[in-house]
């Protein structure tokens, strides 16, 4: 019987209950491919140590696409950990007001600014029962001061917030003044404790402004009577921090200066021609 050669490292050793031809050349193909499955694992390993960073003689493209896949990476975790946040929530102090000036606080209002706009937490006690306009006022006072000759109560509040100029009174969202404010409901104990959505704004837009309650509702126009018919002012509170822009009321576009008048240039007058000489002795 003949003896059969040692099958080498790597080898599968062929069973000898291989007798017949095709079971041996299975055999030795499956050896052949788990041996160049080696080479090639043992290859990427050599390569990955090499490269020209470390004056190896690898693929030059493999360190610089991992960096660059790194930093990438790096990047995109460190943005999806990052969050912007939020401005703190403001509280303002509600007072009454009057002719003589500012009185006794009735609460608070927190604002608190959303991804929709702000929200309003009122809790305020001591105001008549029923509907109360609510407004935005452009200037960070709740001092009395001159209406058309008369002392009035909480006039240094200007007037709506009204950035666009636009000079109407259309409620909360109308398109017109940037500081109408939903209208306060207060119940028949005098409270008014609840939240409030103003779409639109935020609280950089409102920071040094005031909060102003008027006596009666608001029916969010300018007729029949103007600024909702609220008529006077009767609660106030300033919102901390300093306004973001001046109000287009308080901010006047200046004019260019006008160029000075000049006379326009007169043409100059074309030449005379020469007369012509007569000759003597004719």
């Amino acid at each position: 019987m003949t003896q059969r050669p040692q099958s080498g490292p790597g080898e599968a050793r062929e069973p000898d209950c291989f007798n017949n031809r095709r079971q041996r050349a299975i055999v030795r193909a499956m050896s052949t491919n788990i041996r160049r499955h080696n080479v090639v694992a043992s290859g990427r390993r050599r390569l990955s140590r090499r490269s020209p960073i470390a004056g190896g003689h690898g693929n030059p493209f493999r360190v610089p696409i991992t960096v660059a896949s790194g930093t990438v990476l790096g990047a995109v975790l460190l943005l999806a950990g990052t969050t912007v946040a939020a401005p703190k929530p403001v509280k303002v102090t509600i007072n009454q007001i009057d002719v003589k000036g500012v009185g006794k606080p009735l609460g608070t209002i927190t604002i608190k600014e959303t991804k929709e706009g702000l929200e309003l937490q009122t809790n305020l006690k001591g105001l008549a029962a029923g509907e109360h306009g609510f407004h935005l006022h452009e200037k960070g006072s709740c001092d009395p001061a001159d209406k058309e000759g008369v002392i009035t109560a909480g006039q240094a509040a200007g007037a709506h917030y009204d950035p666009a100029a636009t000079k109407a009174h259309k409620g909360p969202g109308g398109g017109g003044h940037a500081g109408d404010l939903p209208k306060l409901e207060v119940t028949e104990k005098g409270v008014a404790k609840g939240k409030l959505k103003v779409a639109g704004l935020k609280l950089e837009d409102v920071n040094g402004r005031a909060l102003m309650i008027h006596e009666g509702g608001d029916n969010y126009a300018d007729d029949p009577k103007p600024l909702g018919g609220g008529g006077g002012r009767i609660a106030c509170g300033v919102i901390p921090g300093t306004p973001k822009l001046p109000n287009a009321e308080m901010a006047k576009p200046v004019e260019p200066a006008k160029p000075a008048d000049a006379k326009p240039a007169q043409p100059a007058k074309p030449a005379e021609p020469a007369k012509p000489t007569h000759p003597q002795g004719h």
